[in-house]
């Protein structure tokens, strides 16, 4: 009695196995694609940039001071192109990027000789009085 009925109950056995192994190679594919696609997502994102990295994109920092000529003779600077004559006792606004310097073109004045840098511009400066004597 016993084999009769392992025997009948064969045919659903192997119908159930035939649906579970198409249900897993319907799902298999899938499952491979995305264990495929995983450690490239992972790795997508954009890293981290370092400050010189960024510089060398071109995202310069303008950094805005100002200039006081407390000596007694005029100065010429020059702030990258431009030349600024600085009368004794008057200030002035500057606008540079970071890292550019600010020299000295003439100075009747023993205290400055031509080609001295004023400063170097560097975010630290943003909104500085500087005084020059």
């Amino acid at each position: 009695m016993e084999r009769s009925v392992f025997l009948n109950l064969l045919p659903t056995l192997f119908l159930q196995e035939e649906r579970h192994m198409k249900y897993l190679a319907s799902i298999s594919p899938i499952f491979i694609a995305l264990t495929l696609m995983a450690p490239q997502a992972a790795h997508a994102g954009v890293g981290h940039l370092d400050l010189p990295a960024n510089a060398a994109i071109g995202r310069s920092k303008v950094v805005k001071l100002s200039l006081i000529n407390e000596s007694s003779a005029p100065l010429v600077l020059k702030d990258g192109d431009d030349i600024i004559k600085l009368e004794p006792g008057k200030s002035i606004d500057v606008k540079e990027p970071m890292g550019s310097r600010i020299v000295v073109v003439n100075s009747p004045a023993q205290s400055h000789k031509p080609g001295d840098v004023i400063v170097e511009i560097s975010g630290t400066l943003s909104g500085a009085i500087v005084h020059i004597r």
